[in-house]
């Protein structure tokens, strides 16, 4: 028979009663507390006893004062054993006619508050500053669907799971904090409560997060590293096809040049060529995760297009290789776009193009489901 066995420590402690009467029915079943070690209570097998478990939050101390203290519960009846998180301490007392270890409820509310002052500063750290990682990029991208596709898979986990599971955990937690502030006020000692098998179901669920965060964290280098050796056939279109200038007066520019691989967006080629600092033509091609997708970034192009040029003109391209194709022009600069199922393909220029010709050329890679970018001569 094992003497010894480990169970999941609660990873919030805002309702005591739960924690205590956890214990409590551990004791009562030859389970009694001996250590805790980091996400594990570690349980020593004794004979089945009807003990009595308080939590008491730690408060600031020096080591002297701390040690008068504990001696002083210890002769008092009541057995320190550990601190949950070095924040909350745990006490037995096996004798029922002790009297209780805190029987003030004003010293007892006094005790907590420092507590409940730094749970409330840590929930605001938790809500807040993981929304930097998401209105960040937001505001970088310039629209939320482009956040979306540069997100890797990390940060997708992170914004539709991990930061929803984490702000519901903390949600929780107020109305925890607040139910014990309530009690304090009205003079009360929190009781105990029968659901702390309801409560460890929260444990478990924030650390199966947590784990999953750090899983995630751990291999993303790995899903970097798997993408980029995917293979992928890319089909140049030269500019002086598409341009009535020649093109070796073209030179690419390698600040407008982007290859990226994400989740939702598997693959995106950018590539720009300059004749001048004034002139461009910009190419690009995204290979969606989704057709959906893929209609909402070719709807996304267009609308950006539109708000930097308002008064532009639209004008559709009927060609059977192309689900949807438009050319819009305005202020000097042209932009073609192109859906074929999951490829959206667009080119942007303030230079007059050979709009027929660019059409044309586009329908072989499009027909072959490729990427393309436009090269110099």
């Amino acid at each position: 028979m094992k003497n010894k066995k480990r169970m999941l420590s609660p990873v919030e402690l805002w309702n005591p009663g739960a924690v205590e009467q956890w214990l409590e029915e551990e004791a009562a079943a030859g389970w009694r507390l001996k250590e805790v070690k980091g996400w594990f209570s570690v349980f020593e097998k004794t004979e089945p006893q009807q003990s009595r478990v308080r939590i008491h939050p730690q408060g600031p101390e020096s080591r002297e004062a701390f040690l008068q203290r504990i001696d002083a519960y210890e002769e008092m009846g009541w057995q320190y054993v550990d601190c949950f998180g070095r924040e909350f301490e745990i006490f037995y007392c096996d004798d029922p006619e002790i009297p209780e270890l805190f029987t003030d409820s004003l010293s007892y509310a006094w005790a907590w508050e420092e507590q409940l002052k730094g749970a409330w500063h840590q929930i605001l750290i938790l809500l807040l500053f993981p929304l930097l990682f998401i209105i960040g990029p937001w505001f970088a991208a310039g629209s939320l669907l482009e956040m979306l596709l540069l997100l890797n898979g990390f940060f997708l986990l992170g914004t539709f799971v991990l930061y929803p599971a984490l702000v519901v955990l903390c949600v929780r937690r107020l109305r925890l904090i607040h139910g014990l502030r309530r009690q304090f006020k009205a003079g009360v000692v929190p009781q105990q409560s029968r659901d702390w098998r309801k409560n460890r179901r929260w444990w478990r669920l924030a650390a199966v997060l947590y784990v999953i965060f750090w899983l995630a964290f751990s291999f993303r280098t790995v899903e970097s590293s798997m993408l980029r050796r995917q293979e992928e056939k890319i089909i140049g279109i030269a500019v002086e096809d598409i341009t009535e200038e020649t093109g070796s007066e073209w030179q690419y520019d390698f600040d407008g040049y982007v290859s990226r691989r994400t989740p939702l967006n598997p693959l995106r080629c950018e590539m720009m060529q300059r004749r001048s600092e004034n002139e461009y033509i910009a190419s690009a091609a995204d290979r969606l995760r989704t057709e959906g997708l893929a209609e909402a970034l070719y709807r996304e192009k267009q609308k950006q297009f539109l708000k930097e040029h308002p008064e532009a003109a639209l004008e559709s391209i009927e060609n059977e290789a192309y689900d949807e194709a438009l050319s819009i022009s305005g202020d000097g600069e042209q932009l073609l776009l192109f859906r074929t199922g999951s490829l959206v393909y667009s080119l942007r220029a303030n230079v007059p193009l050979k709009q027929a010709a660019f059409v044309d050329l586009l329908v072989y890679p499009a027909k072959k489901g490729a990427m393309y970018i436009v090269r110099g001569g």
